[in-house]
């Protein structure tokens, strides 16, 4: 038996951008920024619509929210390369969650999906606006919330929609982009519950020659979602939205923003899996994900 613990990348810092790194980094920031504003202010035009014509004004604003998450991977220099076949809708479709970016990637792939994500999403400044525009299923990462979005995601799949989401985890004692971290078993009830098989997915990053590796400049390392083994930070630290991690995000989104350009690798599984009851269900999702996943070094 080799009882060797396995060894990750070491997280630390990116190295320096070059000065042509950071104007780079600077031009993307200010026309994210700036084309964010304007996708938000044309959807809060748009609102109206709904008040004589809901259908219409939902159509608008999805495509619109759409067209952001493709301009936002367009700054942040991301190309999509896609492996397999998305699932047939409709469908439940589960991932493996590295980065903040997995969001726009999986949207772009799926475009009929609605995903379930995190409450404080729908109340963000501008980014809240475009993204309720996509109609997701909003969690709170509470107990009590639970039952809630079972049933939510449930009635989805029975009324035909295709739902998407990424259980994981969110705090493993590994660094994110080198394991699928486990699955959280509870969503995988609407599954059991809808008769829905689970289609699974999985996506890497990839930087080009040259360039800091993919773990250093796109996963975004923090003591707010990563503690080390062994570490005796406290379980209220772990989700601390700080000063410290808006500092550590802001000097990461620029070493992201000054790469050239760096690859989303998007690999489909083949079949879909079934189980009786959603632990397992959940565990077989996880294998058949990490079966496909490409560990970022």
């Amino acid at each position: 038996m080799n009882d060797t613990p396995p060894q990750y990348p070491d997280v630390g810092p990116p190295p320096s951008p070059n000065p042509a790194g950071y104007v780079r980094a600077l031009l993307r920031l200010a026309g994210a920024l700036t084309f964010s504003v304007a996708c938000a202010a044309l959807a809060l035009l748009i609102a109206p619509v709904g008040w004589v014509a809901p259908g219409c004004a939902r159509s608008i604003q999805r495509g619109l929210s759409r067209r952001w998450m493709r301009g936002v991977l367009w700054f942040t220099g991301t190309r999509i390369v896609i492996q397999g076949a998305p699932p047939k809708a409709p469908y439940l479709f589960v991932f493996n969650h590295p980065c903040w970016l997995d969001f726009f990637v999986f949207t772009t792939v799926l475009p009929d999906a609605r995903f379930v994500a995190e409450a404080p999403l729908r109340t963000a400044p501008i980014a809240g606006i475009l993204v309720r525009g996509l109609n997701p299923l909003f969690v709170k990462r509470t107990q009590e919330d639970t039952a809630r979005i079972i049933a939510d995601v449930t009635g989805a799949l029975r009324a035909g929609d295709s739902v998407a989401f990424a259980p994981e985890t969110p705090v493993f004692e590994v660094p994110r982009g080198t394991v699928v971290r486990q699955f959280r078993a509870a969503l995988f009830e609407a599954a059991i519950q809808a008769g829905m098989p689970v289609s699974c997915g999985s996506v890497t990053y990839r930087t080009p020659a040259g360039c800091p590796s993919a773990f250093k400049a796109v996963i975004f390392h923090t003591a707010a979602i990563y503690r080390p083994a062994g570490s005796d930070m406290p379980d209220a630290n772990l989700e601390s939205y700080g000063a410290d991690k808006i500092r550590d995000f802001f000097r990461y989104l620029v070493g992201l923003l000054a790469l050239p350009h760096h690859e989303a690798a998007v690999t489909f599984a083949e079949t879909a899996v079934t189980a009786e009851d959603r632990i397992a269900l959940a565990n077989r999702a996880h294998d058949a994900v990490a079966a496909i996943f490409v560990p970022m070094e």
